[in-house]
């Protein structure tokens, strides 16, 4: 299998490269795209820490089949076997994971994302979610935000509804760059009426670390790495809403 992949085609000749992020993903001018391929371990010199945490257990279940999206459930296996106790957040209560990567980059079985996610589940031994969601520029905002929506109807039809409730229906929403950014646009929606399409689930929090928002000019002392990233994320920003 290639490493990489030509997600969009076209016509015209002699495209050049519009924007280049560390050689994980081109952007064209014709509009085509090439990005590295996921795989199970995309940055291979950073260990998974499934050996360390041997009682989580992360499993992966697909919860858009339209568009071949999963999420990642990890729980600790010596938990489901003695009493809930009150934790940080209550009893019991769904952690859900959005990864970063300014929306065009990473998954959920990035080792950085993985390992944080077994971590976080062993430190509060509560259900962690790490969820996939479509990045752009192949898909325009608000795409992302619309995946994350589906997957805590996923969530809410998995864990709080019939005999699979079991006591669930409250949720913190964590959210790294720019997840961060999507479970602030969540909250907006959950907070202008959405929430009862979430019935009987609870968000009862939000974490936003290092939320991505980007604006019309690059700030000073940004590093380059990052103004590459930066201006990439303004302009699928900009032409996503078909103007």
């Amino acid at each position: 299998m290639s490493d990489v992949k030509n997600t969009t085609s076209s016509e015209n000749e002699n495209p050049y490269v519009v924007e280049e992020i560390n050689g994980k993903l081109k952007l064209f001018s014709d509009g085509s795209i090439i990005r590295y391929l996921r795989s199970i371990n995309p940055t291979p010199k950073l260990p998974l820490d499934d050996a360390k945490y041997p009682t989580i257990s992360p499993f992966d279940f697909e919860y858009d089949p339209t568009h071949n999206l999963y999420l990642r459930v990890y729980r600790d296996e010596f938990r489901l076997y003695t009493p809930y106790v009150d934790g940080p957040f209550g009893n019991p209560t769904i952690i859900i994971y959005l990864h970063g990567g300014g929306f065009c980059l990473d998954s959920l079985i990035m080792a950085a994302n993985h390992n944080f996610c077994i971590r976080l589940c062993n430190a509060l031994a509560e259900f962690v979610i790490s969820v996939d969601y479509r990045l752009a520029p192949d898909d325009r905002l608000p795409a992302a935000v619309d995946d994350v929506w589906t997957a805590l109807k996923w969530v809410r039809e998995t864990f709080c509804e019939g005999e699979n409730r079991k006591g669930f229906g409250r949720v913190v929403i964590f959210g790294d760059s720019a997840g961060g950014n999507i479970a602030h646009n969540l909250a907006v929606r959950i907070a202008s009426g959405g929430w009862r399409e979430l019935d009987p689930i609870r968000v009862v929090g939000y974490v936003l670390l290092a939320p991505l928002f980007g604006g019309g000019a690059t700030v000073q002392g940004l590093s380059r790495s990052y103004k590459v990233l930066l201006t990439l994320t303004i302009w699928i920003s900009l032409t996503s809403t078909g103007d």
